[in-house]
């Protein structure tokens, strides 16, 4: 289960915030503000979509987990566009905050044996699995 999209205008943030916030034409709040080197935006040290999720959503401001976007722009911190992954959902959707970032479960999945009943799921998982160790072994 994933917290429900509200929705929230610009004018819901703090002038601070709000005025480095441009609306494109796809409804994305590109951020103006500071970028960390990878290119996510941040306000002070935080990423600036969590941050501001968790502003105009305060019934999961103290809970633990990761912000979501759903619209695969980095730099869009438009609260719509985000979620928020219940961690008793099975692992489905939700990063376990434990694990480091989902690698083991790809690598375990991978190691199965591959037969005539297993899902296509598997297999694409498989092969996500091999491609990240490849990238790992070129990372010096």
């Amino acid at each position: 289960m994933t917290t429900p999209a509200k929705t929230h205008a610009i004018t819901d943030l703090p002038p601070a915030i709000a005025n480095k916030i441009e609306i494109d034409a796809l409804d994305h709040w590109v951020w103006g503000g500071n970028y960390h080197p990878d290119g996510l935006p941040l306000i002070g040290s935080k990423m600036a979509h969590s941050t501001i999720y968790r502003y105009l959503n305060p019934e999961i401001a103290k809970r633990d987990g990761r912000i979501l976007r759903t619209c695969g722009a980095k730099t869009c911190v438009n609260p719509a566009h985000m979620r928020f992954p219940q961690q008793d959902n099975g692992g489905l959707e939700a990063r376990n905050t434990r694990a480091k970032d989902g690698k083991d479960t790809i690598r375990r999945i991978r190691d199965r044996e591959v037969g005539e009943g297993n899902s296509e799921l598997v297999k694409v998982l498989q092969r996500i699995a091999v491609a990240l160790e490849r990238m790992e072994a070129k990372t010096p």
